[in-house]
């Protein structure tokens, strides 16, 4: 059976889902070698299946990719998590957004690579897709190159969450939702029911008070970018509790 789709889940969860993003902390706390983690299916499951337990997290990602589309390695990890926590857990697929894939210019390629990078992860069995956005300044004209992506996504029911590592100037939020993404944020922003939670909400106070001045209706928490490796767990498991509350 497919599992729900992450708007479903949000939808139907009894409480917020908050999803921590990136390999880099997982990896630290089970203590594994990124080397080994790529090499080894099983291994790279049992990591993130067990951080995401301690860190009570409702989301997990086989990688965090602002390269380019995922490699087989990443698509078969994807398609075990599906299969092994999909039920449970969001399985989330991620994958550069329009403007860092295009920063070199070569937009007409990075296209055709994008599409195929949402094929992959949408037949893998994804929840959602995760374009990750590092350009400061993301030109909005650009989202029209990637309407076969984006296409791509809505013929498989498979929501995009459109997430800027820095703040969206504006019309940014508007053209990617125009182009098909669901929701688009940046560092502390909030989309709908989605909100971005700044980094250093994951080291350090302030949650519940930043929660509190959300506006209502969030359904999902996503840590602005990767988590620092070296992020306390019981924080991140504490700023998950606060955000739920």
């Amino acid at each position: 059976m497919t599992a729900p789709p992450l708007d479903r889940r949000m939808e139907s969860a009894p409480a917020p889902l908050f999803a921590p993003l990136g390999l880099a902390l997982p990896l630290r706390i089970e203590q594994v070698d990124k080397d080994a983690f790529d090499a080894d299916a099983a291994l790279a499951s049992f990591t993130l299946r067990s951080a995401r337990a301690a860190l009570e997290a409702d989301a997990v990602a086989a990688a965090f990719d602002c390269a380019g589309a995922p490699g087989e390695a990443t698509l078969a990890l994807t398609r075990r998590l599906a299969d092994e926590i999909g039920e449970d857990a969001a399985v989330l697929g991620t994958l550069a957004a329009p403007a860092t894939l295009a920063a070199d210019g070569a937009v007409e390629r990075e296209a055709k690579r994008a599409s195929a990078a949402v094929d992959g992860l949408c037949t893998a069995g994804v929840a959602a897709l995760v374009m990750l956005e590092a350009v400061a300044d993301p030109d909005p004209a650009l989202f029209g190159a990637f309407d076969a992506a984006f296409n791509l996504a809505a013929y498989y029911q498979v929501p995009v969450l459109y997430l800027a590592r820095h703040a969206l100037p504006g019309g940014v939020a508007a053209a990617a939702r125009a182009a098909g993404a669901r929701w688009a944020v940046g560092p502390g922003e909030t989309d709908g029911a989605v909100a971005s939670v700044p980094l250093e909400l994951f080291g350090g106070d302030g949650a519940h008070r930043w929660a509190a001045e959300l506006p209502p209706g969030v359904r999902l928490h996503v840590s602005s970018w990767e988590v620092p490796a070296d992020t306390g767990v019981e924080s991140v498991a504490g700023l998950c509790r606060a955000l739920r509350a």
